[in-house]
């Protein structure tokens, strides 16, 4: 360590030099916020929707919906400018105009629309009571945009450019809603760029509130602040060369590195601060900090990369990628920590650290009175939290509604409920039955498709079920007034009709052999348990229906991949937060080399999850996304005290004398415990200012258990080694002199 004092100048040239290449690499780094982001990657069901999209297209549609008087604009030529506009977006397959099917069946020989004979096709059409895509009634029109396969940032831009094409075709903006798979991405890419916009500024006013009140010293205020920012810069600089991208999910990796790494510093300038050193004697005064806080600061990066990287463990790329990444980050913190921190200090310091400091020795004075006066009131108070959570957590509710995860008041909210409730099928199942070549030009199983489709929209929460069969049996009724699949000298006629003049509405329904065909129920938004119920009664109609004699079916969709990957999410989080716990448990042991002492140190650190569920049954908060991680991230992090704390009562003899220990671990250790726990809370406080509710429910419960572990740290596990480890109780003069 005297190495890095005697080259700090070399020191802090090469990591400049080195982090202008990592500086570099992090401007490659992209925003990626599609769904898909979340499929497991060998997931068969995966690799089913990915078949699926090869042969009939996305199943992902962008849906506009303009209310206007249409009965009176039946013939206006907007409509289908509209339409034509939209179809030249790019990225835009095609565009389904609920009006261009009626338009062929009633131009006037004179070229004109026939606007009473329209009106009498869509009020006498059965198809467009159920779908939702036009209603003379309420007066609106929906265009559907078939979206092609494309990135995140390009989902976002075709929405944008739906709306350019909007105003420039003169609607009044306030009489469209838009909703669909676009709008999510483009409101999901605003999450990471809160980090930037709106995290950042909070935590660097905090952070720097703190450090101030805290040393009284700007130097001592600016050495943090570079230490995080070369800290982020390495680690962004790894993400970008690695040519990874940041998501909903990984993208609070940089606040929580911030966090982490400030924390640690507070941590040395405190022991740094509290030996006032004479002129000259900063190097010897670094030394013996880095020599004193090497093995906590150890303990403390190792338990928190440990409780991150169980993240590492999900089968799901943006979970696996936030543990990875933060794994690193703590290494990364540690290593700057020790090299670049002391030599940063000893440029800025060359008069010595400022001798101004709170001074909290008479108050860890009666702490440790009062705490070993009232340590089974304490304890008793401590089981309170925990009985309240197990008596509740039978109320437990996983939220994989996607819709319920913005505001209420919120555009993308707002406007898919009311496309919902007008019956339009903002999400899906899809589904294919596969048969025999040319199988499906046969009217016997077009009759079966058609029937078995009328059996599915009887299931509860099913709005619509679209297929070749419907599709066929609406043409046909416009034509001859009978709304069913047309007989068998006719299917042909149709369907070359379709191959000719809309060749890309019948590929979305058959493959070209004729031997498999996509069925799509249309939804509400649902949760997973609804999904689940659903999909078996769509298998029990199935084994209903004469095509189960001589077809297969496979249920698939972008919409279910999303709700069994959320549930999964889940599922993994708590497996990986039980792998941490014991690789935690087992550090506690081999650091303090006595297992029911380590049994104890872990108690005080399920104190704060315990609190936070407290708070999420309080609240009527749901599990989710962003919150299911909590418990992770509260061990992982809050253990880092615990590891400070009880390394200092392992450099001294205090076995023997647990009070005058334990008041002396306060002043070593508790004034950075106390104001890491502010930095902890406040830095996630920042996140309760999402627009997006899990991420902001994340920031609230992260925040408050924080809080409750300083409370855990400072008071419940003295009071337990008080309880449950015997030593003689200290005299008054012995705690002056050893203070």
């Amino acid at each position: 360590m005297k190495t890095i004092l005697d080259h700090h100048y070399k020191i802090l040239a090469c990591v400049f030099l080195l982090a202008l290449p990592a500086l570099f690499f992090s401007m490659r780094i992209r925003l990626d916020s599609s769904t898909e982001i979340f499929f497991a990657d060998g997931d068969p069901a995966k690799e089913v929707y990915d078949q699926f999209k090869r042969e009939f297209g996305s199943d992902e549609y962008l849906f506009v919906l303009i209310q206007a008087p249409i009965e009176k604009t039946l013939d206006s030529p907007l409509y289908g400018e509209i339409s034509k506009r939209l179809k030249q977006i790019q990225g835009v397959e095609g565009v389904y105009n609920p009006l261009e099917k009626y338009a062929e069946i009633v131009t006037a020989t004179e070229g004109r629309l026939d606007v009473q004979k329209m009106k009498e096709m869509v009020e006498g059409n059965p198809f467009e009571k159920k779908g939702g895509f036009l209603s003379l009634d309420k007066n609106y029109l929906a265009f559907a945009l078939k979206i092609k396969a494309a990135s995140s940032a390009q989902r976002g831009d075709i929405f944008h450019d739906a709306e350019k094409v909007l105003v420039q075709c003169g609607v009044d903006m306030k009489s469209v809603k838009i909703a669909g798979q676009p709008v999510l991405n483009h409101f999901l890419s605003e999450t990471p760029e809160e980090a930037v916009a709106v995290f950042f500024p909070l935590l660097f006013i905090i952070s720097v509130a703190v450090l101030f009140y805290l040393f009284r010293d700007i130097r001592l205020v600016a050495a943090p602040m570079i230490l995080i920012l070369f800290t982020e810069i390495f680690m962004m600089g790894f993400i970008g060369y690695m040519g990874s991208d940041l998501n909903i999910v990984n993208s609070i990796t940089p606040v929580i590195l911030y966090i982490i790494t400030l924390a640690a510093a507070i941590h040395l300038l405190e022991h740094l601060a509290s030996h006032p050193m004479a002129e000259g004697r900063l190097e010897e005064g670094l030394l013996q900090t880095m020599r004193e806080k090497f093995a906590p600061c150890l303990f403390a990066n190792f338990t928190t990369a440990v409780g991150f990287g169980s993240f590492a463990l999900s089968p799901l790329g943006p979970i696996k990628s936030l543990g990875v990444y933060l794994f690193i980050g703590c290494f990364i913190s540690l290593f700057l920590l020790f090299s670049v921190f002391p030599a940063l200090l000893l440029v800025l310091l060359k008069k010595g650290p400022s001798t101004t400091r709170v001074d909290l020795d008479g108050f860890f004075r009666h702490m440790a009175s009062g705490v070993r006066k009232w340590r089974a009131a304490i304890l008793l108070l401590a089981v309170v939290p925990v009985a309240y959570a197990l008596l509740h957590c039978q109320d437990v509710h996983f939220q994989t509604n996607g819709l319920y995860y913005f505001k209420q008041d919120s555009f993308i909210r707002q406007n898919t409920s009311f496309l919902e409730e007008a019956g339009l099928p903002l999400t899906s199942i899809e589904m294919v039955i596969e048969g025999e070549e040319n199988e499906l030009k046969s009217a016997k199983i077009l009759d079966d498709i058609y029937a078995f489709g009328v059996d599915l929209e009887k299931i509860n929460g099913v709005r619509r079920a679209y297929s070749v069969a419907s599709l066929l049996a609406e043409l046909h009724g416009l034509k001859f007034r009978a709304f069913r699949p047309p007989p068998d000298f006719l299917v042909g006629v149709y369907f070359q009709t379709l191959l000719e003049k809309n060749p890309e509405v019948l590929r979305s329904f058959v493959n070209p052999t004729f031997s498999k065909a996509r069925i799509t129920l249309g939804l509400p938004t649902i949760d997973y348990e609804e999904f689940r119920q659903i999909k078996l009664e769509v298998e029990k109609a199935f084994y209903r229906s004469p095509l189960s004699r001589k077809m297969k079916m496979a249920v698939t969709g972008q919409f279910p991949l999303i709700l069994s990957a959320q549930s999964y999410l889940l599922e993994t989080l708590f497996k990986s937060f039980g792998s941490s716990f014991l690789v935690i448990l087992i550090c506690f042991f081999l650091l303090l080399k006595d297992l029911s002492l380590g049994l104890l140190a872990v108690i005080p650190n399920l104190f704060p999850i315990f609190c936070a569920f407290c708070l999420m049954f309080t609240l009527g908060l749901d599990f989710d996304v962003a919150n299911v991680m909590v418990a992770s991230v509260i061990l992982g992090i809050a253990v880092d005290e615990t590891g400070h704390f009880l390394c200092h009562l392992k450099s001294i003899s205090w076995k023997e004398d647990i009070s005058g220990a334990v008041y002396l671990g306060y002043r070593k250790t508790g004034g950075a415990i106390i104001f890491t726990s502010m930095v902890l809370s406040l830095g996630f406080l920042v996140f309760a200012f999402s627009q997006f509710i899990p991420t902001r429910n994340f920031g609230i419960l992260s925040s408050f258990s924080f809080l409750a572990a300083l409370i855990g740290n400072l008071l419940i596990l003295p009071a337990l080694l008080f309880c449950f480890r015997k030593g003689e109780e200290v005299k008054g003069e012995r705690l002056k002199a050893e203070g």
